[in-house]
């Protein structure tokens, strides 16, 4: 019974990738994953232990939610650096980063605390609050930058490449994707 949350996981990220990028919009599907997958973990750690049925549908709810933030995030992040020097050690730093999860993850589901997991569930549920925040906060940083822009420089011509060899994101055309 390992494979249903992963295929479930699979669907989700295939339409939250698809329509991430035909909104170019990031923040906001991140946002709302984490907030679908901090209800599932809170359902895990409060569902009493013989409600199965009910905490393995909250199980394939979370995974696939936290899965389906990884392609958008990775896209979010390397869309937002300026050229190809910083884009290289920018996701290079990223993926360092972020694999410090799968480290600290080992450790939130010790076998001791078995079979409810708890602590784990309710720190998954912390994780996931705290990506909510950040995403919207970093989309509306990013909003708020690209109006700025805007009423600077004018908003640039679709289409029309933006030189960005030389000041990368500081470039007057170049705009974050949020």
């Amino acid at each position: 019974m390992s494979v249903p949350p992963y295929a479930c996981a699979f669907v989700l990220m295939y339409i939250v990738s698809v329509s991430s990028d035909h909104f170019k919009e990031r923040g906001i599907h991140i946002t709302c994953l984490a907030i679908v997958a901090t209800i599932a973990y809170a359902l895990l750690a409060t569902l009493p232990e013989e409600n199965l049925h009910g905490k393995y549908g909250c199980v394939c709810v979370a995974v696939a939610c936290v899965y389906a933030t990884y392609p958008p995030s990775h896209a979010w992040a390397a869309n937002n650096f300026g050229n190809e020097t910083k884009r290289a050690v920018g996701m290079g730093m990223y993926t360092a980063m972020g694999n410090f999860g799968s480290i600290a993850g080992s450790w939130f589901y010790p076998s001791n605390e078995g079979p409810q997991f708890r602590k784990g569930h309710f720190i998954c549920m912390g994780m996931a609050i705290a990506t909510a925040v950040f995403a919207i906060s970093n989309s509306t940083l990013l909003r708020m930058s690209n109006k700025r822009k805007d009423n600077l420089y004018g908003k640039p011509e679709k289409g029309v490449p933006i030189d960005v060899s030389e000041l990368a994101d500081k470039s007057p055309y170049f705009r974050y994707i949020t």
